[in-house]
């Protein structure tokens, strides 16, 4: 045998040797970087599952709210007044046979967050949404600003109502927010139900999380 065989061979094995030990350093990187990727998918699946009992929970709670007082509209995915009420044309004055169903309403909804207090974290936004009808039988319609005013000054009359009935939500576990959105608002009434619009919409929302109260 030819006796350069034996330095080719053995330069042949010494580079295979590189290569096997650069393959092993290469399959040990990928194999630590691939536990570490399934520890954080672990713990992401972890927190998807953990928000995911929050929010049944959540959808479970809101179910106390369908009663004699509100009812869930579907089409607009919210729950609403089920003795729902009408503005006069250009006023923010709520009638007064309205009076006392808004009031028990209130009541009803103010039980039935308080029950909820302390349990998975869970926090309320209560919007109450005036809105405006765009025509009014033969009466000019208002400009934007206008209505956005007077849209705020019917939110705000349900507030007052209900704060000058006792009615006082817990300001930590539930946010009030008087809103006014004139001609906008989403599941609007339309054509001949645009009258309809002479009314507050009452939204209530869940917030998921966790929360510390401010020094």
């Amino acid at each position: 045998m030819d006796d350069k065989f034996w330095p080719s061979y053995s330069d042949l094995m010494t580079s295979l040797f590189f290569i096997v030990i650069i393959l092993f350093v290469i399959y040990f990187i990928l194999s630590q970087k691939y536990k570490h990727e399934v520890s954080i998918t672990n713990d992401s699946l972890a927190t998807l599952v953990d928000k995911y009992k929050k929010i049944t929970g959540v959808e479970n709670s809101l179910k106390n709210l369908e009663n004699e007082y509100f009812y869930y509209n579907s089409d607009c995915k919210r729950y609403e007044l089920v003795q729902n009420f009408i503005f006069p044309p250009g006023q923010a004055i709520i009638p007064s046979d309205a009076e006392q169903d808004l009031v028990n309403a209130g009541k009803n909804l103010k039980s039935i967050i308080d029950s909820l207090k302390g349990k998975d974290s869970i926090r309320y936004t209560l919007i109450l949404e005036g809105r405006v009808a765009k025509k009014w039988d033969g009466t000019e319609q208002l400009t934007d600003s206008k209505a956005k005013q007077l849209s705020f000054e019917r939110g705000a009359a349900v507030y007052n109502l209900w704060r000058g009935r006792g009615i006082n939500f817990d300001e930590y576990l539930c946010e009030v927010i008087i809103a006014g959105s004139g001609y906008g608002g989403l599941c609007r009434y339309e054509d001949s139900k645009e009258g309809d619009n002479k009314r507050v919409v009452i939204h209530i929302i869940p917030k998921v999380g966790e929360f510390k109260i401010e020094q």
